[in-house]
Parts: C-alpha cells; sequence; structure tokens
C-alpha cells in the first residue's frame, strides 16, 4: 500500500518529507482510495479495475476485500486475508484526523525540526528487555564432579 501511494499519488518533492506522506497515507487510503479497486505495483504501480482482477490473479482467485498483486508472484493476492480492512480504514481516517492538524500549523516546531518528528513527539519506543549480564548477578557454577 505504502509503495503503490508513492508511486502514484506522491510527487518527488513532497517524498522528501516523510511526515506529509505519512499523513497523505492515512489520508489516502482512509477517505480517498476506493477498496473495489486492486493494486499492483509492478512497472510503475496501478490501480486494477474489479473486472481485470481475475485476468491478473488467475489462480483461482476470489477476490479479497483488499486486493494486492504480489510483485514477486502476480497472481498471488497478498491482501486475501485482511478480512478486517474495514477497521484498518477506520483506524487510517481516524489516524489522519488526528495529524491533520499539524499539516496546517503555523509554526509546527522549532528548528530544526520536520512534520515527522513533530507527528512523533512524546512517542516512546518499547524497551527492551535484556538480561541483566553483570559477573555480580551471573548464577554461580557448578563444577563437574561435585
Amino acid at each position: 500500500m505504502a509503495t503503490s501511494l508513492l508511486q502514484l499519488q506522491v510527487s518527488e518533492e513532497d517524498q522528501q518529507d516523510l511526515g506529509r506522506v505519512v499523513v497523505r497515507f492515512f489520508h489516502f487510503y482512509g477517505h480517498e482510495f476506493l477498496y473495489t479497486r486492486g493494486i499492483s505495483v509492478l512497472d510503475g504501480g496501478r490501480y486494477l479495475r474489479i473486472e481485470d482482477v481475475p485476468t491478473e490473479m488467475p489462480r483461482n482467485h476470489r477476490r479479497s476485500p483488499l486486493c494486492i498483486q504480489d510483485p514477486l508472484t502476480p497472481g498471488n493476492d497478498v491482501g486475501r486475508s485482511s478480512y478486517l480492512i474495514w477497521d484498518v480504514q477506520k483506524a487510517f481516517q481516524h489516524a489522519f484526523s488526528v495529524l491533520r492538524p499539524a499539516l496546517n500549523a503555523p509554526e509546527p516546531c522549532a528548528a530544526p525540526c520536520s512534520l515527522l518528528g513533530q507527528l512523533l513527539e512524546g512517542y516512546s519506543p518499547p524497551q527492551r528487555v535484556m538480561p541483566d549480564m553483570r559477573p555480580e548477578r551471573q548464577a554461580p557454577q557448578r563444577e563437574h564432579g561435585k
């Protein structure tokens, strides 16, 4: 979906601002994309008409709610197991409504800063739990034969 958006919907200038690309992704797939169409990223990308999906994906294809042609195996629909796409579409709509104000902010953030930086402000990635490897914390080792 992201590759298709970059191929068909986002200009090269806009690709320099990843924050705008993220917001555009949520807007496009939340509000504009017609889920009655298929997505192909082959040969520069295109949207497949529903009538063309069986000819593009010949292997006993039953159209799924989100139809994405596998670029490595064109007869494979990698979106075929996306049965909750309507919930995902609502999540995209919600994400866009939350992020849209950042696009229109007069002074989004102090320099140096980007829209993506502003969108991620306050985000804390999950902390990885690493085992404590200090020698004093290691369990004592038993000697063989005792």
